[in-house]
This record gives structure tokens, C-alpha cells and sequence, in this order.
């Protein structure tokens, strides 16, 4: 019976070390794991507000933003160049729209208008088709930068890869 109950003490412990690992893990990727903000979208103000994009990031969202410097010709000039947009990876632009398709139920029929990428964040716009949409004009002022579309789904987002 000694051997027995060797065993199942050992089982035991064995039991309470791997419970505590589990523990320990999962309270690492609560407390200490930036990941919660994946997968989420932003405003542009809320992530240059949070310090995550710089100005001249925000000066060339304001670029494609408006079409060129249009609505910020005091700032920029006709001799400005903003950041390259570059190719949108398969991955990220899947990953981007099943994030929207919590939003919107056709979200493989969304159309995804592609900004670049700005430390970690995908900036995008989208377009849902047969949705009469109103035509309500956004305009605002970000860092002394203006910011216009003919309605809020034109407005360039931030999404967190």
C-alpha cells in the first residue's frame, strides 16, 4: 500500500505544480500582455492623442484624408510627400475584416480602402455596398490639421495589428 500512496501523493503535487503554472501564465497575459489592444479600431484623435502616431503620421493621414492639401494648404505644401502606403498583407487585410464583420453581417462584401501603416496601426476606410448611407459631412481638427469626408464611414480608422 506504500507504493500506492507514493503515487498518488506525487499525482497530487504534480497536480498543484501544473495548476499554478496555468495560473501564473494566465495571469501574465491579463496583467503584463499589451494584446488587449489588437484587433481593436481607433479614431485617428485617439491615437495620436494617446501618443502612438506622430505628427508628421498625422499630417500624411490628413494628406489621403482630403485627397492632397486640400483643407491644409497653411500647413502643407505642394512640395509635400507623405508616407509611402506600400502593399496591405493578405493576413492583415482578413484579419481587419473579420474584426468588421462584428460590426456589419456582410462583411466579406465590405470594401476596404487601404492608408498605410503607422506604428502598428492599419489606417482604412470601408465602404459596405447597397447601403444608402446619408451624406452627413464629417470635418474635424486634429493637431491643427483638418480632417474631412462626406460621411463617417469615409473618415479614415485605425485599426491595432
Amino acid at each position: 500500500m506504500g507504493k500506492l500512496s507514493l503515487f498518488i501523493a506525487e499525482k497530487k503535487i504534480l497536480i498543484i505544480v501544473l495548476s499554478l503554472i496555468v495560473i501564473l501564465v494566465l495571469v501574465y497575459f491579463v496583467v503584463f500582455s499589451k494584446t488587449r489592444d489588437y484587433g481593436q479600431t481607433y479614431s485617428i484623435e485617439e491615437v495620436y492623442e494617446n501618443g502612438d502616431i506622430s505628427y508628421e503620421d498625422l499630417k500624411s493621414l490628413a494628406y489621403y484624408q482630403n485627397d492632397g492639401i486640400n483643407n491644409n494648404k497653411d500647413i502643407l505644401d505642394n512640395n509635400y510627400q507623405p508616407h509611402e502606403i506600400g502593399p496591405l498583407g493578405l493576413f492583415h487585410k482578413y484579419q481587419l475584416k473579420a474584426t468588421l464583420s462584428n460590426k456589419f453581417i456582410e462583411y466579406y462584401q465590405i470594401d476596404i480602402k487601404y492608408y498605410g501603416t503607422y506604428n502598428g496601426y492599419i489606417a482604412y476606410t470601408y465602404t459596405l455596398p447597397n447601403l444608402s448611407a446619408p451624406q452627413v459631412v464629417v470635418d474635424i481638427n486634429i493637431g491643427n490639421l483638418n480632417f474631412v469626408a462626406s460621411n463617417p464611414s469615409k473618415l479614415i480608422r485605425l485599426y491595432k495589428i
